[in-house]
């Protein structure tokens, strides 16, 4: 199995909207302990504490639900940083082996519809380039 292959295995196991009790809290009007740590500017410490004490036990436990989790903590705070930076939600595509993503030089925004300047992120005048996908 390649790269590509496990990558996407992972990927599909690792969606996630929250634990099945947090949903239920967020259902209800509660709050949960994410939005408390956002609320209060301390949720980035908050999910690298909570990412690496699921990485250790997923090292004792085997647990996949354990790598879900980091999955969901890393989305959240990868979605935080974006909105810090008044990014807007890129869609994700996935690409086949033979293609290629065009992004933006100037904001590295991958835009996979349009040829043209300006970037539908950053809006300037920067040269579209392409690059290959990029693997670990």
């Amino acid at each position: 199995m390649s790269i590509h292959d496990v990558r996407k295995l992972g990927r599909e196991y690792c969606q996630t909207d929250g634990s099945a009790h947090y949903v239920k809290i967020r259902e209800t009007n509660g709050i949960d302990a994410i939005e408390i740590a956002m609320a209060n500017g301390i949720f980035e410490d908050f999910a690298i504490t909570n990412m690496v004490k699921y990485a250790l036990r997923f090292k004792y436990t085997r647990k996949l639900d354990d790598l879900k989790k980091i999955s969901d903590y890393s989305h959240i705070l990868a979605g935080v940083e974006l909105q810090k930076q008044g990014r807007e939600v890129v869609e994700q595509v996935d690409l086949k082996d033979d293609e290629t993503q065009k992004y933006c030089a100037n904001c590295r925004y991958v835009n996979y519809s349009a040829d043209v300047e300006p970037c539908d992120s950053c809006s300037k005048g920067s040269n579209l380039q392409h690059r290959p996908e990029v693997t670990d």
